[in-house]
Parts: structure tokens; C-alpha cells; sequence
């Protein structure tokens, strides 16, 4: 259900485990963004967007196993779908990011980067800069979310791969109830 916890940080072991439909690896600078304690908000965002794909879509996304990994890059993260990595990126947790939409026409002091999810020029600023980007035409955002955003457009270009045919009965069985016709066209009894 879309309700299940995100699962918290775990330190990755030696021992072959279960392979997890969806997950995050993150670096060590990062797990501060996945640990309420520290005031981190990422296991929130992830429970929020994978509702809001069910509520979009009807397809129920897994929850989301987030976990460090030592051998990524302290700032890294990598997505993994069925234990295969499918995207990647850097973040700066201490900092914004500036993103130019297209619009923005002054630089900024800061390093330059690119938006994760969708390979927008941006910039990595410090917090007092926020006004003045904004002022400027960027979209500034976190850490936390521009990660939350390479997450949910990750989630939607594979969400055939993290559809089950457990699920796609139960969206069938759910279909009948309110359309039993269709459902008989597209699916005939054998």
C-alpha cells in the first residue's frame, strides 16, 4: 500500500539479500537528507511521491530502500531498480541549487552543475544567494529536492519494469468492479 514506510538507512553487508524492487545508495555525506533525527526530509518526499504516482497512475510504487554505501563518492547517489543502477548524480547537501529554466539571464557565484533529472544548467550557491537567484530567474532548491526529483521522473520512465502481475491483477480485478465489460474485451476467459 501507498502508505508503508520508506525504509531507513542501513549499512550494506556482504551477505546476498533479497533484491529491492526500488532503491537509493547514497554516499556518506548524504544520509543526514534520509535520517529524521539530523532533520532529514527524504524518506517524507519519497513516501509523498510514490503516492502521488499511485494516485496519478493506479500503479502502487514500491517503497523505496535507502541505504549508504561506502564506495560511492561522499556526495553521490545512485538509483537502483531490481538492484540495477539506472541514474546517478552529485548533490551538495549544504548548499542550493540554482536551476536555469531558460529564462535566467545573470550568472551566479557558485559551482556550476547540472539539474539531475533533467539535465538543466545550474549552479550550487550558498543559502544567503537565494533571494538573488531567484530574483535572477533561477528555480532554486535543496539538496534534498533536487534528489527527490531525479527519484520521481526515475520512478516514472520505469514504472513498467516495477509494475508486478500481482499488481496488474489487482488493477484488473479493481477495473471490474466499475467496468466488468472492458474488462471482458481486453481480457477473455479461457
Amino acid at each position: 500500500a501507498p502508505d508503508e514506510p520508506e525504509t531507513t538507512p542501513t549499512e550494506a553487508s556482504d551477505s546476498p539479500a533479497p533484491v529491492d524492487p526500488l532503491s537509493i545508495e547514497i554516499g556518506y555525506a548524504l544520509v543526514a537528507l534520509a535520517d529524521d533525527k539530523q532533520g532529514g526530509t527524504l524518506l517524507n518526499r519519497l513516501r509523498a511521491i510514490r503516492k502521488q504516482i499511485a494516485a496519478e497512475t493506479g500503479v502502487i510504487v514500491p517503497p523505496v530502500h535507502v541505504a549508504d554505501n561506502l564506495q560511492l563518492g561522499p556526495r553521490t547517489y545512485s538509483i537502483l531498480v531490481k538492484g540495477v543502477e539506472v541514474a546517478r548524480g552529485d548533490l551538495v547537501p549544504d548548499r542550493l541549487m540554482a536551476i536555469n529554466p531558460g529564462t535566467a539571464s545573470s550568472p551566479l557565484e557558485g559551482s556550476a552543475t547540472r539539474e539531475p533529472a533533467f539535465g538543466l544548467p545550474a549552479w550550487w550557491i550558498p543559502t544567503a544567494q537565494r533571494e538573488h537567484a531567484s530574483a535572477a530567474g533561477y528555480t532554486v532548491v535543496d539538496a534534498t529536492t533536487a534528489l527527490s526529483t531525479h527519484v520521481s521522473e526515475t520512478i516514472r520512465g520505469f514504472l513498467p519494469d516495477l509494475l508486478s502481475r500481482q499488481q496488474t491483477k489487482e488493477l484488473l480485478d479493481r477495473l471490474a468492479h466499475t467496468s466488468p465489460k472492458l474488462v471482458e474485451e481486453l481480457v477473455p476467459k479461457i
